[in-house]
């Protein structure tokens, strides 16, 4: 009887024992092969940039990585996968989003180099700000050795130097380091590399210069020039008539910094001791930094022309450049002296981002003098992120100017400033609700409807090709929609043929705007989960709560390899075994 007892026991044990292994072994298998799908969807909420989406994976699967992916670091897709744009609404919230679940701002991008050396490197201000305000070691450096800061004054590659010099104040602000390593020069380099840095920014190393000698602190190199680059003329030329000798690179240099710092007087004066001619100066530096007396004395003293028979790039750059950087009296001269106009566009939106309503008013009289004011008012390419919160910019152009917005998309606008321009009167644009929708804003979403958008209308943003030429047939609701929406023409018919906004836009959308459509007349059509394969699980939940049709037919839908498909088979096939459960 013992014996039996004994078998019994060891076999109840031998039971539980393989229990807790196979359990243990089960959750393991599930753990691995989990990776996988998780990988897959999260490559999905990377390329959506789905939030939502990816919050499910971080919460499903605890221990995945989701600083790698397919393209190296995901991090650096989030950031830079739409060429850095600091425009792109859907770009920065996603960015965000992946720093705010634990992405390393500290990771490597592709190319091998630290994320906030990237985002220096190529002037990407938006990118850097956000890397920083997440931890990222202002100190870091490339292979070469050079630091964020470094490459923000020494980057020839970037187009913006207003940029430039927000990033470096930015840095500065920060606590990065100001110190003689940014300028020292290296005698082993052939002297054009060895300068390299001091020429590409001289607003910035200017800057920069000026705090190492507020520090007392002094570079290795000739001080002629150490001190032209800080805009100290006057040591200059003690220097240089003390007798230090100078390189011919780096009279060119001296040269140069004198003609942006300088006064005329100064100006001749270090001519004179370089034997430099004054044919030489770059009046496009010039103007960026904002030394107004020394354009006068080129203009009017030594006969620089603004404009040549063939304008040149840098020519076109001129008005542009004293826009932006806010010099108002620049701006005024350059234009009593027939600057070349690079477009009331151009001009407008480089006001805009500048953010002084005063000189916007006048860059607007100024292009209202040789621009019909009809063409002005349907300028819509006043980018989006630049006008948000200037509601005074959008009061002066709907109420004094007659500017009706009505070409404007709201991609990158936000709530309140959309809200301010409807109440100044702009009419719906046929992408409004679009945008709402990418938005993930139910009272940006109730707003556009209230205008008198249909939750069921046509997606037309993420096509332009797309745009109607035949809008009343195709557009009916909007009663006030002209023809001057219509961005494109052609298409009528394969118009007919695009989802509705709600149905094409899942894949972007969280469940609460999805769940606030549907209650709002949103149809839910009968191949709608195909459109949702992309989306959360949450936004699948809530479809399947309101009864979407499980039983596709999938030899009717585009794109799909397997005819034969069930909709679990299509979930396992695209990776998403985590919808597995709402079947």
């Amino acid at each position: 009887m013992k014996n039996i007892k004994r078998m019994v026991s060891l076999f109840l044990s031998g039971i539980i024992l393989f229990s807790l292994v196979s359990c243990s072994l089960k959750d393991k298998v599930k753990k691995i092969s989990g990776f996988s799908d998780a990988s897959k969807i999260f490559q999905i909420a990377l390329e959506n940039k789905n939030v939502e989406l990816l919050n499910e994976v971080i919460k499903e699967y605890p221990d995945y990585d989701i600083n790698k992916c397919e393209q190296g670091s995901s991090l650096a897709k989030a950031l830079f996968n739409n060429g850095g744009r600091a425009t792109d609404y859907e770009n920065i919230t996603f960015s965000r989003a992946m720093l705010d679940a634990g992405a390393d701002p500290n990771v490597k991008s592709t190319n091998g180099d630290y994320l906030l050396i990237t985002t220096c490197d190529n002037d990407f201000y938006w990118a850097t700000e956000l890397l920083v305000e997440y931890g990222a070691d202002l100190e870091v450096k490339n292979d070469l050795g050079y630091s964020p800061l470094y490459l923000v004054m020494a980057n020839f590659y970037g187009d913006s130097e207003e940029n430039r010099i927000k990033n470096a104040k930015f840095f500065v602000d920060k606590g990065a380091g100001v110190t003689t390593d940014l300028f020292n020069i290296d005698e082993n380099k052939d002297e054009d590399l060895r300068y390299h840095h001091i020429g590409a920014s001289p607003v910035v190393s200017n800057y920069l210069m000026n705090i190492l000698h507020e520090k007392g602190e002094e570079t290795n190199m000739p001080k002629a020039m150490e001190y032209a680059i800080s805009g100290d003329l006057d040591k200059t030329i003690e220097y240089i008539e003390k007798g230090e000798a100078l390189t011919d690179k780096e009279k060119e240099l001296v040269f140069d910094y004198a003609s942006y710092f300088g006064m005329p007087d100064e100006f001749e004066t270090i001519c004179r001791l370089t034997e430099m001619q004054i044919d030489n100066v770059n009046m496009e530096r010039i103007i960026q930094c904002g030394n107004l007396d020394m354009i006068q004395y080129l203009i009017e003293k030594c006969g620089f022309k603004l404009q040549s028979e063939k304008v040149s790039p840098s020519q076109e750059n001129y008005l542009k450049l004293a826009v932006l950087f806010g010099y108002s009296d620049i701006f005024d001269y350059l234009c009593n002296h027939n600057a070349y106009n690079p477009g009331a566009s151009v001009l407008l939106e480089s006001a805009l981002y500048n953010g002084n309503l005063d000189l916007f008013k006048k860059v607007y009289e100024y292009e209202a003098q040789s621009t019909d004011i009809t063409e002005l008012n349907e300028i819509y390419n006043l980018d989006g992120y630049y006008l948000n919160g200037k509601l005074d910019f959008i009061d002066y152009l709907m109420s004094e100017k007659n500017h009706t917005f009505e070409c404007y998309s709201f991609k990158n606008i936000d709530f309140e400033t959309a809200r301010y321009l409807y109440e100044k009167g702009r009419p719906l644009n046929i992408t409004d609700l679009d945008y709402a929708i990418c938005h993930n804003d139910i009272e940006y979403i109730q707003l556009v409807l209230d205008k008198g958008a249909d939750i069921n209308q046509k997606c037309y943003s993420f096509d332009y090709s797309n745009y109607v030429s035949n809008y009343k047939e195709q557009v009916s609701q909007y009663d006030n929609f002209t023809s001057k929406h219509i961005y494109y023409e052609n298409i009528t018919e394969k118009n007919k043929e695009l989802p509705t906004a709600f149905s094409y836009l899942l894949n972007k959308c969280n469940s609460e705007c999805i769940k606030f459509m549907i209650e709002n007349g949103a149809e839910i059509p009968d191949d709608i989960l195909i459109y949702a394969s992309e989306a959360s699980k949450a936004v699948n939940q809530i479809l399947f709560d309101n009864n979407a049709n499980t039983n596709i037919d999938f030899s009717n839908v585009k794109g799909v390899m397997r005819k034969d498909y069930s909709l679990e088979k299509y979930y396992r096939s695209i990776g998403r075994s985590d919808l597995l459960d709402l079947l």
